[in-house]
């Protein structure tokens, strides 16, 4: 089997491709970067083919020609422009539309030109369901659950997945995951764990929280990657799956194990008092098909990522 994953770099792209080559796929793929982070060390990664394609741009000749006599029997469409900051508010940027959406169709398009066209996987996210509930029983939302495009990331994230269901419907393998909260090493500096594990790690005086009531459904991102290869594989063409624990955290918790962690007993100023509950993952239809459920506790997943922030800041 081989796969093409976007945004194979990322946080999320850089453990699927990992798991993929553990279950004897070959893999390759592109990000804007083009580059591997130092602190990945993985051999078989970086022997990995890796191409360099900002999705506001149509591929390079070298990388279409590539990729089509790579052909990938799946592609996970994981490249987007995701912090929600960077995608405008009551409409989205032109960066989101160009990346999140036209780089969506772009990738269709190519799919469509091998002989045998591939399944297509794309992450969208859980943002595009209601923002804010009075409490958390009654955030619980299946893949039936209306939708919102309450700000530019969730506009892009929605019009990509109608792009990738009418890829679907006109003769396509096309599956849309909408994953929710997840974290552990490598995630991005301005998400919370890894916000949290940066401050501790570099032993920061006073530690900020943006809000220690927020209740939220967070999984670790190698269980989540686990759960995006069995859909490839067992998923139906043109559903859409919802991928989370379906378990209630509390962010406030969250961060006092981090900090018991790191044996930090530095002040903490607080920036908004909450509560805020988030969306909650129905994963019913997910487990009707697939025996998967998440395996690595938080425990194990605040410990490597802080210990992923540790090691940064040792190299500088």
């Amino acid at each position: 089997m081989k796969a093409w994953i976007t945004g194979i770099t990322g946080f999320a792209g850089s453990f699927l491709a990992e798991k993929l080559l553990q279950s004897g796929y070959q893999v390759a793929g592109s990000s804007r970067s083009g580059k591997w982070h130092h602190l990945v060390k993985n051999r078989l990664l970086q022997k990995t083919p890796l191409w360099s394609w900002d999705l506001r741009h149509p591929p390079s000749k070298e990388l279409k020609e590539f990729f089509l006599r790579y052909e990938p029997n799946t592609i996970f469409h994981l490249g987007a422009l995701s912090q929600p900051a960077q995608c405008g508010q009551a409409k989205p940027s032109t960066e989101a539309s160009e990346v999140n959406v036209h780089g969506t169709n772009r990738i269709c398009e190519l799919a469509t030109l091998l002989p045998n066209c591939p399944t297509l996987l794309f992450t969208s996210s859980s943002q595009v369901y209601r923002k804010k509930w009075r409490r958390s029983q009654e955030a619980y939302v299946d893949e039936t659950a209306e939708t919102f495009g309450h700000n530019g990331y969730s506009q892009t994230k929605l019009a990509a997945e109608t792009i990738v269901l009418d890829f679907a419907k006109n003769g396509g393998k096309g599956i849309v995951v909408r994953p929710f909260h997840h974290a552990g090493p490598r995630l991005q500096p301005t998400l919370m764990l890894s916000e949290w594990s940066r401050q501790l790690a570099c032993h920061q005086k006073t530690l900020t929280v943006r809000c220690r009531n927020s209740y939220l459904d967070l999984t670790d991102v190698r269980d989540v990657v686990v759960a995006y290869q069995q859909l490839a594989e067992s998923g139906k063409s043109g559903e859409i799956y919802n991928v989370g624990s379906g378990i209630i955290q509390r962010s406030g918790d969250l961060f006092d194990q981090l900090q018991e962690l790191a044996q930090s007993q530095a002040p903490v100023t607080t920036l908004q008092e909450g509560p805020q509950f988030e969306a909650i993952a129905s994963t019913k239809k997910l487990c009707q098909i697939l025996s998967w459920k998440p395996r690595i506790p938080l425990s194990q997943t605040l410990a490597d990522t802080l210990s992923y922030w540790q090691q940064i800041e040792k190299t500088r």
